[in-house]
C-alpha cells in the first residue's frame, strides 16, 4: 500500500518551513529551509513506500496555524498530529508530554522524565526531544536544562530564542 504525504511550504521572515501532512494529520515540520528530500530519505530508511504531493490546499489549516502562531496570534495549535511515522513508543511518549507544555512556559528534561514514570531517563528524554518530527507544534523550544540554560534545539538556537521570545520569554 502506498501512502500518501501532502506537503508544502510556509515562507515566514525568519526562514521556510516544509509542511507534510498524512491523511491522519501532520507528520513533519520541517525547520528553516529543510527540502523535501530530507523527509524522502528519513522516510525511506523507515522503509515507508510514499508519494509526495504538493498540495497547498491540504496543507493550509496547519500552515495557517503556524503563520498565526509566528504572528502571535495563536497559542495553541488545534489541526490533528500524525506521530505513527517516526519514533520509538517512548519517544512518541516524551513527545506527547512536550506538547503538554503550554505556550509561554518553560520545562525541563527532568521534569519531563518525570512526566513519564522515568526519572532516570534525562538523557533519552534529551535523546528523544531532538528527535521531534514536529518541533514548533510539538514545542521542545520551550525545554530547557535543569539548571535553566537554553540548552540545544533543531533548528539553532538562533531559531529557539525566536520562539521562546515570540511567547514572551527572554533568553
Amino acid at each position: 500500500m502506498t501512502n500518501i504525504i501532502y506537503y508544502d511550504y510556509v515562507v515566514e521572515p525568519v526562514g521556510s518551513f516544509l509542511v507534510a501532512v498524512s491523511q491522519e494529520g501532520l507528520m513533519y515540520l520541517g525547520l528553516l529551509e529543510t527540502d523535501l528530500s530530507h523527509l524522502q530519505k528519513s522516510l525511506g530508511s523507515r522503509n515507508h513506500v510514499v508519494t509526495f504531493l504538493q498540495k497547498p490546499e491540504v496543507t493550509a489549516p496547519y500552515s495557517r496555524e503556524l503563520v498565526e502562531y509566528f504572528q502571535g496570534k495563536r497559542r495553541k495549535f488545534e489541526q490533528p498530529l500524525d506521530l505513527s511515522w517516526f519514533g520509538t513508543d517512548f519517544q512518541r511518549a516524551v513527545w506527547q508530554t512536550v506538547v503538554a507544555v503550554p505556550y509561554g512556559e518553560i520545562s525541563s528534561y527532568s521534569a519531563l522524565a518525570a512526566n513519564i514514570q522515568r526519572p532516570l531517563a534525562n538523557q533519552a528524554v534529551g535523546t528523544a526531544v531532538g528527535k521531534n518530527p514536529i518541533p514548533i507544534v510539538i514545542p521542545c523550544h520551550r525545554i530547557l536544562r535543569k539548571d535553566g540554560s537554553i540548552g540545544g534545539f533543531s533548528g539553532g538556537l538562533a531559531l529557539k530564542r525566536y520562539l521562546l521570545k515570540i511567547e514572551g520569554l527572554d533568553y
